[in-house]
């Protein structure tokens, strides 16, 4: 899975008189994605029809054609969004009437045109899922537990400590990795490491 570093826009030329705008936004959550949606309607007003489509790790995926002809809009929309193996996106298309009517056959070039276009602008990066590993130990371990966080600090990507009768660590790493570092850690210390989860 991808996702994409940064949001982008793209307008192209009037398709018998009718504007086509389309976003690809950047989401973390539904939150975000209302936010977004409502941000694009806010900025288009006058606009027909704001089409959109998004996949989010966790919720799945949606799409609405936002009144025009059932599956012509948001469900190609879609269809590039999965095409691109893409996730915790949205993808916006709105339309500007232009009196001519293009049929559904039409719309779904459109409304996939002005997605696959925006999608040529967009940077992708690989998805990574991190996971939290959180393990308690005694302070006599402390400089060997430091020196695997330090050792590698390129999939530790967030290290915390909590310091009460007993040190509680927890390190944000990619979920590929968590094994590699329980294991690490086992090995350095012994066995003397309590994981919590």
């Amino acid at each position: 899975m991808k996702i994409v570093l940064q949001d982008e826009v793209w307008e192209g030329e009037k398709i018998k008189s009718s504007r086509f705008i389309g976003y690809i936004l950047h989401v973390e959550n539904l939150e975000a994605i209302k936010k977004k949606l409502e941000d694009i309607h806010q900025e288009h007003p006058q606009s027909s029809h704001v089409c959109y489509a998004w996949i989010l790790e966790g919720e799945g995926e949606r799409y609405s054609d936002d009144g025009e002809p059932r599956g012509s809009a948001g469900k190609p929309i879609l269809q590039h969004l999965k095409g691109k193996k893409l996730t915790n996106v949205l993808a916006v298309s709105v339309r500007y009437y232009g009196g001519k009517k293009l049929g559904v056959g039409g719309l779904i070039r459109a409304y996939g045109n002005s997605i696959s276009s925006v999608l040529e602008k967009v940077q992708l990066t690989e998805y990574i899922r991190y996971a939290l590993v959180q393990f308690q130990y005694q302070y006599d371990l402390r400089s060997q537990v430091q020196k695997i966080c330090t050792n590698y600090s390129d999939i530790c990507v967030q290290v915390e400590h909590q310091y009460t009768e007993q040190i509680t660590t927890t390190i944000q790493i990619p979920m590929s990795r968590v094994s590699f570092i329980r294991e690490a850690l086992q090995n350095t210390c012994n066995g003397r490491i309590t994981f919590v989860k």
